[in-house]
């Protein structure tokens, strides 16, 4: 009976044609602060798409503090198309282009099926709960009726056990009527220090998005701004000023690892990111022209060269040793792909704020000349 039960559930939650959402999503960390999200979601069923169960689209928020920039974002999936927006960074992907990034690869999935929030959808929670169901490694239990603050609720617990010890905890409560989730609570680690509690709990949308087919113009028409922006195959290096550095993590020559968090770190003062490759003929005349214009600044600044090529050797020899003020980065395509550029040198003058003032595209012999000229704003 309970299997039978399940069942239902898992069919009713696989089958819902519109569904809308609001959740309140918190992260209890025993080693960290806590983190929360607000979170819209829309889904669809979509059975005969099989790269997904739904086509959704998940908008997020994470509320500002004295320490801490809201931030927000949004993931759309429909159709064999990808979009993502975080970190005033837009992600575009589509199947009949480029289906690698939407197969599996080993256990882990697709990116359509790895989206943040996208467990929270109820076909992702149907094809959740079937794998709990049919797996040996978990023990549940499933009450079909039940009480949960007042409402008639079905509940299902469920337990993973490792070696003897137990790693997950989970319980998903669904109203009686509808099957849609009310909240769901996994404790990750219970009782270890590294224990982590995620409680997300749902309420009636504010503001529903209405039953209708997701397309990229829908979602050019809900973010105008930032489809004009931010629409990578659109996007140039010549709208990047007037737009925040885009985040960045990459190592340096000598193993450490530099990361750059975007506005809400800034620099120290400012600073020009240096896109080049090694390999270029006119790679030792930018570094020599870039540092040439450094020194005949009225005012301090630091350089960050960054090579798009892995090659150490090759980076070595152009910059054997840090100078004072400078660091040098290497593997810096994806930079320069989120930057829109694929063309090299480019010096990107930064101010302190992390705002982009102007770039300096190619080399030629009024580059020093141009660097000083266009530094001028970052005083």
């Amino acid at each position: 009976m309970s299997s039978q039960g399940v069942d239902d559930l898992i069919s009713r939650l696989r089958g819902k044609v519109c569904y809308n959402a609001t959740v309140d999503f918190k992260v209890l960390m025993s080693l960290q602060d806590d983190v929360a999200y607000h979170v819209d979601l829309y889904s669809a069923a979509s059975p005969a798409d099989t790269l997904a169960p739904c086509d959704y689209l998940i908008r997020w928020s994470v509320p500002g503090s004295e320490n801490r920039v809201a931030t927000d974002g949004f993931s759309a999936y429909f159709s064999g198309n990808l979009f993502t927006f975080r970190g005033e960074r837009m992600v575009e992907r589509h199947f009949l282009s480029d289906p690698m990034p939407f197969l599996p690869s080993g256990r882990t999935p697709g990116a359509q099926r790895r989206t943040q929030f996208a467990e929270l959808l109820p076909q992702f929670i149907a094809d959740e709960i079937e794998a709990i169901t049919t797996s040996s490694d978990y023990l549940w239990h499933f009450t079909p009726d039940t009480i949960v603050d007042g409402r008639a609720a079905m509940a299902l617990g469920a337990r993973l056990e490792v070696n003897g010890a137990v790693s997950r905890e989970a319980l998903y409560l669904f109203d009686r009527e509808s099957a849609m989730p009310l909240c769901i609570t996994t404790d990750n680690n219970p009782g270890a220090l590294a224990e982590q509690t995620i409680v997300a709990t749902y309420t009636a949308p504010e503001a529903p998005l209405a039953c209708a087919p997701l397309t990229d113009s829908l979602l050019a028409d809900m973010y105008p701004d930032i489809f004009e922006k931010y629409r990578e195959n659109t996007f140039a290096i010549v709208n990047l000023p007037g737009q925040p550095l885009p985040r960045f993590a990459l190592p340096t020559l000598t193993g450490e690892r530099y990361t750059y968090l975007g506005r809400t770190q800034g620099f120290r003062q400012p600073t020009m990111v240096v896109l080049f490759e090694p390999e270029s003929s006119f790679a030792r005349a930018t570094i020599e022209g870039v540092r040439s214009a450094a020194m005949q600044l009225p005012y301090n600044a630091d350089i960050l060269w960054a090579s798009v090529s892995n090659d150490r050797d090759a980076v070595d020899s152009l910059l054997p040793a840090d100078r004072m003020g400078e660091t040098t980065l290497v593997s810096a395509k994806a930079l320069a792909r989120d930057c829109g550029t694929a063309t090299f040198p480019v010096v990107i003058l930064v101010g302190s704020d992390g705002v982009v003032a102007d770039v300096v595209v190619g080399y030629n012999n009024s580059l020093v000349s141009d660097v000083i000229q266009k530094a001028a704003m970052l005083r």
